[in-house]
């Protein structure tokens, strides 16, 4: 028997696909073990289930949506750090390398939590088997 939310008229989620969508999103923590493990690991999960469930799908494509617009952010920041760092060290100035540094880890610091919190508060909604959307991130699939 399919349960029905009477707001919205959409088939709830089982245990399963909570489960399962909750570990979309905690499948990112991979970046931990191996390079670019926050997109491999939501994609492989999503890839697995993602026609069995229409709860799984969204989950899937919002966290491997987010780990795609994070990881660009971040290899910006940095290319954009290494260009001014070079280009300091040319000049031979070693307070502009110091800088061009700091000003790329602090901001990157606070995306990181930012994305930390938003990695939790996803698997936290899918667990209670509701919708979540990441805030501050490209639809690359739809």
């Amino acid at each position: 028997m399919e349960l029905v939310d009477e707001k919205t008229g959409l088939r709830l989620p089982n245990v399963e696909e909570k489960n399962t969508a909750m570990f979309t999103h905690l499948a990112s923590f991979g970046s931990l073990i191996f390079p670019f493990g926050n997109i491999i690991g939501p994609l492989i999960v999503w890839s697995l289930k993602k026609d069995k469930s229409d709860f799984v799908d969204s989950h899937g494509k919002e966290s491997i949506n987010f780990e795609i617009t994070y990881s660009i952010v971040v290899f910006i920041a940095l290319a954009i750090t290494v260009y001014f760092a070079v280009a300091s060290g040319i000049k031979d100035d070693p307070l502009g390398i110091v800088m061009s540094v700091v000003g790329f880890i602090f901001p990157i610091i606070g995306y990181w939590f930012f994305a930390l919190i938003a990695v939790i508060v996803g698997a936290v909604k899918a667990s209670k088997g509701e919708y979540f959307r990441y805030p501050l991130r490209i639809r690359f699939i739809k």
